[in-house]
């Protein structure tokens, strides 16, 4: 009894283990964790297959054994962990008070339970385990908020020391982190600049950087404000207050949260709303969802302002205001980004001579249309691009070179009631493929319609499996799109 029960809070440990690394690392809350695990435990593979019969299983057991039925639940957990393998811990002040309180109430429950009332709370954690970080995330909120209310007091103190300091923040639904790496790049040469790293668009995360690395040196900070739910650009204006704002983009991102493409628009244009006074305002005036009709200072780019004079894999050459520019990135969207980045540096004074200099820097960020080469192969990656506007164009410029050519996707997943829709429009792009592939978890839209379309496709539960399949096909180009949970977290 006592080795089936030690058994049992080991694997439910594990389990909870995994589930707090997704909680810290996909989720960032509660809702968002609850409405992403309904898309994955749809997902019908073989591993939830042997899960599920081993809960049959334990089901039949449980009225006439004393604890042995807790057995094929463990058997069912041990196939859930080596699904979950991939999933890296990130090691946090967070995840750690989460991991640590829920392994000591696990424990605590699986001793002191009796075993069928234990044995209810083991098929919970195996079915939903969200479940349990979400009430321990709960149980540690009036701590959290305590240490969240420290964090942004010392990065106010820290905004307000520096007299000079200048903030730009940037929104919208894709093109955030491109946009933000090109200014950089633009305006370090001539500035002390500082930028969120990576794609850090949090209200926390950017608290935590200005906290580690705002001096009182510092032209302009540059950080990525990323909104995925209504209410959420207020939390920002709790730690700073723009001087610029950029919006890059408004479009169908997160309708499962957001409900309506209106409440997209409404949330992004608070950025606008909530400038120092009459501040300057950039924003993209190719997007129609973008309306400044009551806004002055207001500082728009487009694509009509470039003539491209060539492209290929290996990037891009154009002109802007009678000068030619060749840089190391392929697609519009990217290439609009770069003129935004590009009008706003001239705005501030930026000279013509160092913008020449500093446009032999910019690259395509990772994972953002970027280009590897693997032996004979082009790898576009393009796999944190989950939006419908974005993928199309990713298809486009990969459509727009000649040779052999493959896909891995899994479709748009946050899409709300607009999935099958927007999935279906996915689908019907893909026909200049030779070989496409879908992950298990991809949406109804994306798979029904590519039978229809009669276009065949291979799934695969790993994003490595797939991959590994179509480089074995020896394409001229693959394109990465919308990439796997657990392939993120490595």
């Amino acid at each position: 009894m006592i080795i089936v029960k030690l058994l049992s809070a080991l694997v439910t440990s594990l389990i909870f283990y995994c589930s707090v690394s997704l909680f810290i690392t996909q989720f960032y809350d509660e809702k968002r964790a609850m409405l992403l695990f309904k898309q994955r435990i749809s997902v019908c593979s073989f591993e939830n297959t042997i899960t599920y019969a081993f809960i049959s299983l334990s089901l039949g057991l449980v009225w006439f054994t004393n604890y042995l039925f807790l057995i094929p639940l463990i058997m069912a957990a041990f196939v859930k962990l080596i699904k979950d393998k991939r999933i890296k811990f990130h090691f946090t002040r967070r995840s750690v008070s989460l991991l640590t309180l829920g392994v000591i109430t696990n424990i605590v429950l699986c001793f002191f339970l009796s075993t069928h009332i234990y044995y209810i709370l083991f098929l919970v954690m195996l079915l939903v385990p969200e479940l349990l970080v979400v009430f321990c995330n709960y149980v540690l909120y009036p701590y959290e908020s305590l240490i969240k209310e420290y964090y942004i007091k010392q990065a106010k103190e820290k905004i307000k020391h520096n007299k000079k300091l200048k903030i730009i923040a940037i929104t919208g639904s894709f093109g955030k982190t491109s946009f933000k790496n090109y200014l950089y790049t633009l305006l370090s040469g001539q500035y002390t600049v500082i930028k969120t790293p990576g794609s850090v668009n949090t209200p926390m995360g950017i608290c935590k950087f200005i906290n580690d690395n705002l001096s009182d040196f510092d032209d302009y900070m540059i950080l990525e404000v990323g909104v995925d739910a209504p209410n959420t650009m207020k939390k920002f204006f709790k730690i700073f207050t723009p001087d610029i704002g950029v919006i890059t983009s408004i479009g169908e991102m997160h309708l499962a949260t957001f409900k309506t493409l209106e409440n997209i628009q409404k949330e992004k244009m608070e950025l606008f709303a909530n400038l120092k006074g009459e501040q300057l305002k950039v924003y993209n005036a190719d997007c129609d969802l973008i309306n400044v009709k009551k806004y002055d200072n207001c500082l728009e780019y487009s694509m009509n302002e470039i003539e491209i004079l060539s492209s290929d894999i290996n990037g891009t050459k154009f002109r802007y205001l009678n000068n030619s520019y060749n840089v190391s990135i392929i697609g519009k969207h990217q290439l609009l980004n770069l003129v935004g980045a590009l009008k706003l540096s001239i705005r501030l004074g930026v000279r013509g001579e160092l913008l020449k200099m500093r446009m032999g820097l910019i690259k395509a960020e990772k994972h953002r249309l970027s280009v590897e080469k693997y032996e004979n192969t082009y790898l576009i990656d393009d796999a944190y691009n989950a939006n419908l506007k974005g993928i199309l164009e990713a298809i486009d410029v990969t459509m727009s070179f000649v040779g052999t050519k493959g896909i891995i996707l899994n479709g748009i997943i946050e899409a709300g009631d607009k999935s099958y829709q927007i999935n279906e429009e996915v689908a019907k792009a893909l026909n200049g493929f030779d070989y496409i592939v879908l992950l298990d978890n991809a949406p109804k839209g994306l798979k029904e319609t590519l039978k229809k379309e009669k276009l065949a496709f291979k799934s695969f539960l790993y994003y490595h499996d797939g991959l590994s399949f179509l480089l074995k096909k020896d394409l001229n180009y693959i394109l990465l799109c919308s990439n796997a949970e657990k392939e993120y977290l490595k």
